[in-house]
């Protein structure tokens, strides 16, 4: 189907996932052995989250062809009605794939004051300074990456010291490099939907004179996800990595946070593949910039991942265009 229609569909998949409306019958298709039995597995569930069915748009074998992709979290009953009635009643073009547990990639290694780096709120273990941005009607230079990265998961405050490296490096107060800037709440409760997890920390004056903002690659813009793109990221724990987008404009996406905040919904979101089945990100990373390389620009802000998929490995990154945009921002070069 064409793209227009593949985002129809799911915007009617996703409205009947959130009220429990019956389902209106379709072409007839089937889901994989693989996903059938991962799907009938006797295992609890993984997180606190009672279901777990994410959808969003993927590519068909045919140029220009879209369908809809379907992403299951969790093991368990609820799940299994739902993937086996989408399966019976919609398209041939339904793709169904099992991820397993979406988690927040919180938190070893000290690199120099670039993107890529170990960075963090004292509260938290260590994330990634993803990139250099200038935010309008504020002066200086600010680093970017997540809330629970900079924001400790809601509870920093603006002027809060951030540390680089972060605490689990060995980062103390001495460490300091500026301070939180701007940071988008994640938005708790079962009605609460999420679109990024963001924030910012304004670079102390005299080390922002010393920064060298060009992103690696000549990255200087942004560009929307597309299916099949190749795309890279540079990160504290895995360091630099290759890998393809899989997914876009996922919603219903459960990312599992740990305490305080368990479990959260995101809509619009990017899933990400390792090249050739390895990882594309883990632990620690959370915060780094996702780009492409040709063209070379900004393509997600990587923020969480499962440790399963079609596979290996998923990635999770929010629309790094969206992410700017919350926070009035752009990438600084």
């Amino acid at each position: 189907m064409k793209l227009d229609s593949a985002r129809l569909l799911k915007k009617e998949f996703i409205h009947q996932l959130r009220t429990g409306e019956a389902l209106s019958p379709r072409a007839v298709g089937r889901a994989s052995a693989a996903t059938e039995r991962h799907l009938t597995s006797d295992a609890p569930p993984e997180s606190p989250c009672a279901g777990g069915v994410a959808v969003g748009i993927t590519p068909t074998e045919k140029p220009g062809e879209f369908g809809i992709g379907v992403q299951v979290q969790e093991k368990n009953a609820e799940t299994q009605r739902v993937v086996r009635h989408l399966t019976s009643n919609f398209p041939h073009d339904l793709v169904v794939q099992y991820v397993g547990r979406v988690r927040a990639l919180h938190a070893d290694k000290v690199r120099p004051p670039v993107p890529g780096v170990s960075v963090g709120h004292p509260l938290v273990t260590a994330g990634t300074l993803g990139a250099f941005v200038e935010i309008a009607g504020r002066p200086g230079i600010h680093a970017l990456s997540n809330n629970h990265v900079l924001a400790a998961c809601n509870r920093g405050r603006v002027g809060d010291p951030i540390l680089h490296p972060g605490p689990i490096d060995l980062g103390t107060f001495n460490d300091r490099i500026g301070a939180l800037s701007a940071v988008v709440d994640l938005r708790e409760g079962d009605a609460s939907v999420n679109v990024t997890d963001v924030a910012a920390c304004e670079i102390d004056g005299a080390l922002a004179d010393a920064l060298d903002v060009c992103f690696p690659y000549g990255v200087t813009g942004v560009i929307d996800p597309e299916q099949g793109l190749a795309v890279k990221k540079i990160g504290r724990t895995t360091d630099e990595t290759d890998g393809s987008i899989l997914m876009f404009e996922i919603e219903n996406l459960w990312v599992d946070y740990g305490e305080p905040l368990g479990a959260l919904t995101f809509d619009n979101q990017i899933a990400i593949q390792g090249r050739d089945g390895g990882l594309f990100s883990d632990s620690g990373d959370s915060g780094s910039l996702v780009f492409s390389v040709d063209p070379p620009a900004g393509v997600g802000l990587l923020f969480a991942g499962s440790e399963v998929g079609p596979k290996g490995a998923v990635t999770y990154a929010n629309p790094l265009g969206l992410a700017l945009e919350q926070i009035h921002a752009t990438l600084a070069f």
